[in-house]
Order: C-alpha cells, then structure tokens, then sequence
C-alpha cells in the first residue's frame, strides 16, 4: 500500500478511533459512578432500606449502629480528667442519635417491608435496639459520668437537656 493510500485509510479511521477512545472513557466513567452508588447505597448511614433489603442487610446495617452506640459508650467512659460537655455529653449524645437512627428504621421495616422475612428481622432488630436503650437508660456509669459534667457555662437548651436527661436516670432508680 502506497504512503498516500495509508494516509487516506488512516484518516477515514481516525474518527472511529477517537469515538472508541471517548466510548471507553464515558463506559469505565459510568462503571466507576454506578459502583460508588453501590458502595454508598450498602452503607447509607441514615436509611436502612437503601441498596438491596434483606434479613442479612438489615441485620448488618442495625448491627453497625449498635456497635457505634456501644463505641460512644466506651468513648464515655474512658475519660480521665474533667468531664466536660465534649468528652462525655457528646458521645453520650452520639450513642441516643446511633440508638435513636436503628430503633426508627428497623421498626419501619417491621411496619412497612414487604417481603415478610425482612418484617420480621424489623422486629426482633427493634427488639434489640430497645434492649440496647434500656441497657444505656440504667447504666450507672453513664448516668455518675454525666451528673460531674458542669453546664453552668452551657446555652439553656445544653442545661435543659442535661437535666431531663439526668432526670430519666433517677426516674429509672440509677442514682439509688
């Protein structure tokens, strides 16, 4: 084949080549778009029902948010020194939001799934999550940790919390 005839073939593929190129890039863009959707619907920290629904998932996803109550309880409770709002309010305040998160969607799915065995995971994982609320409502460690915080310097709605909560504790028979 000629220089010229290999020109003139290679100019007419050119095109072919570029649409190529542009078609594998726009293909692994969207490969890589779709499995971080994937990635993040798995692990959507606020909605159990995103990603595929089922016992297994359900199980897993009430599971991580309990393990994260029980590591902001420890967080709590490992503090040496002063206790301030930052070292044991929030964590305290973190392990009610984990608690608080896992009992509202599991209960939804107990309420709304539709596919029974999902229903009845909601259930025994609502179950659960209260068994863990209890289990933090009459920790005696807790409620000492919190009692010592100062809130004096705190807004009204900090104080205000402070005390309902502390009050829910000797409600509970923890300060006895």
């Amino acid at each position: 084949m000629s220089p010229s005839a290999r020109s003139h073939v290679s100019s007419h593929l050119r095109p072919w080549n570029d649409r190529a190129r542009h078609l594998v890039v726009v293909l692994v863009a969207s490969f890589l778009f779709a499995a971080s959707q994937a990635v993040y619907a798995q692990n959507d920290p606020l909605h159990i029902w995103v990603g595929k629904l089922d016992r297994a998932g359900a199980e897993k996803w009430v599971g991580d948010h309990l393990m994260r109550e029980r590591k902001d309880v420890d967080e709590l409770l490992a503090v040496k020194g002063a206790r301030t709002l930052d070292n044991t309010l929030r964590p305290y305040d973190n392990a009610q939001n984990e608690l608080g998160v896992a009992g509202s969607e599991a209960y939804l799915m107990f309420a709304v799934a539709t596919q029974k065995e999902v229903r009845d995971a909601g259930q025994v994982l609502a179950q659960k999550v209260q068994e863990a609320g209890t289990v933090l409502s009459l920790n005696e460690e807790v409620y000492r940790a919190l009692k010592v915080v100062d809130v004096s310097g705190a807004d009204a709605a900090t104080r205000h919390y402070m005390e309902r909560t502390l009050l829910e504790y000797r409600l509970a028979g923890v300060d006895r």
